[in-house]
């Protein structure tokens, strides 16, 4: 019981804390960090049951499917919203007339970046913990 409270702790944490630098709003970084530890978790407890104790593995294809999730989202808001009043890197919009944009394709790498940092994060530092802490 241990081992699962601990890297599901450790990948909130590093969602909570790496967005909360990003983007600066605590409760838009508490809201993601939910979200992404509930999806990367879930993944990963059903993954790692088919890995055959290669935990590594299993954190490369939940971290996939969590991606995907995420960026297919954000993909699909992108081409369908006509007129999408949604701007970043200093008002640039992210897609105009269901075309994305520059900015727009910068952005959902930027934020898949983010999550594969904040997944490799938590996972890392969930596995150093249970070695430190030598839990079997």
């Amino acid at each position: 019981m241990i081992k699962p409270a601990t890297v599901v702790g450790c990948v909130f944490a590093s969602y909570f804390v790496i967005f909360w630098i990003f983007f600066g709003y605590w409760g838009q970084a508490l809201m993601t960090a939910i979200l992404a530890t509930l999806v990367f978790s879930t993944t990963l407890l059903v993954v790692s049951c088919f890995s055959n104790g290669r935990p590594w593995r299993a954190f490369w294809i939940a971290n996939a499917v969590l991606i995907l999730i995420f960026g297919g989202l954000e993909l699909y808001g992108l081409l369908t919203i006509e007129n999408n009043p949604a701007t970043r890197f200093g008002g640039y919009p992210l897609s105009v007339d269901g075309h994305i944009t520059a900015a727009g394709f910068a952005s959902l790498s930027f934020d898949i970046a983010i999550c594969t940092l904040s997944n490799f994060l938590g996972f890392w530092l969930s596995r150093f913990l249970l070695g430190r802490w030598k839990v079997e």
